[in-house]
């Protein structure tokens, strides 16, 4: 649930370490919120989608775009163990997001087709436990 307005930040850095928890699903960060009823049915609103995937899943990081139902965007190797916890930082400026994990540099995407350019953000698991920790936004 979210009390009051939504946040309109164009340009931000998201931090969380995330610990998953089972071999399958995904874990992230959903940014550039632009609309999300609450409560929120499966595949609605307007937003990016930035996490990683475990082994089952596919073993990567991933970016994509909810509007309308899923489109995947990007993604790129990696390998995230369930019980070992990784820290995702995700920067998003208009519409280009980049992602890297315990440091390292793993995709970036400019998105021409869905074009969200502000909004704000959450934590999201698909098919999957997750623990997150501390959150930290940082706007640019």
């Amino acid at each position: 649930m979210w009390i009051g307005s939504r946040p309109n930040w164009a340009a931000y850095t998201v931090s969380v370490p995330i610990t998953l928890a089972d071999n399958n699903g995904n874990a992230g960060v959903n940014v550039h919120i632009e609309a999300l009823t609450n409560p929120a049915p499966n595949d609605s609103g307007a937003l990016y989608f930035a996490g990683i995937e475990a082994p089952g899943a596919g073993n990567q990081v991933v970016i994509g775009a909810e509007v309308s139902g899923w489109h995947p965007l990007t993604t790129a190797p990696g390998t995230f163990n369930p019980g070992t916890p990784y820290t995702l930082q995700v920067t998003i400026a208009g519409n280009a997001i980049s992602v890297s994990v315990d440091g390292t540099a793993y995709a970036s995407f400019t998105d021409t087709t869905y074009d969200m350019v502000y909004g704000s953000m959450d934590i999201r698991t698909y098919n999957s436990t997750a623990t997150y920790g501390p959150v930290t936004v940082t706007c640019n």
